[in-house]
């Protein structure tokens, strides 16, 4: 894996059923789905977003992380009906200052995770929809911000 700075995902999410988790990535120019197998990944290097469906392979996707609007990922199971959103989340305002908020469409709190782009967890919490997270801390820079099953990003100024 020469060349990858940070794991941000093993996709070994809460109760994985099959063998491989199924998710959307939504970028600028569309959306498209994608699996990862067992020992799989998404990992950020050199600005860039990249999917390994596993160790060894080729990467599968490989597209840089400014066009990367959000990856939703299609609930515990590799059985999903392609464009259904299963879970989604968003966080605003966006760009922020002192505090963002995070809406889901999940049951009850869920547990909130922002990463550095170079895949370094910087704040981790559970949060209830619309509650806020204070990122008054944060360096200035882009995040990616882990929601349950959702991630998206958010620029800290």
């Amino acid at each position: 894996m020469k060349g990858f700075k940070s794991l941000l995902f093993f996709c070994a999410l809460s109760s994985v059923v099959s063998a491989q988790t199924s998710f959307t990535l939504i970028t600028s120019t569309g959306s498209s789905q994608h699996a990862i197998g067992e020992t799989g990944g998404i990992y950020f290097a050199d600005g860039n977003l990249t999917v390994k469906q596993s160790v060894g392979e080729q990467p599968s996707v490989n597209v840089p992380l400014a066009d990367v609007r959000s990856i939703r990922f299609n609930g515990s199971s590799s059985i999903s009906t392609p464009g259904e959103s299963v879970y989604s989340a968003v966080v605003y305002p966006n760009p922020a200052t002192d505090v963002i908020r995070v809406r889901f469409n999940g049951d009850g709190p869920q547990e909130s995770v922002i990463y550095s782009v170079a895949g370094r967890r910087v704040i981790q919490t559970t949060l209830a929809d619309g509650e806020a997270i204070d990122v008054s801390q944060l360096e200035k820079g882009l995040y990616v911000v882990r929601i349950g099953h959702s991630v998206t990003k958010f620029v800290k100024r």
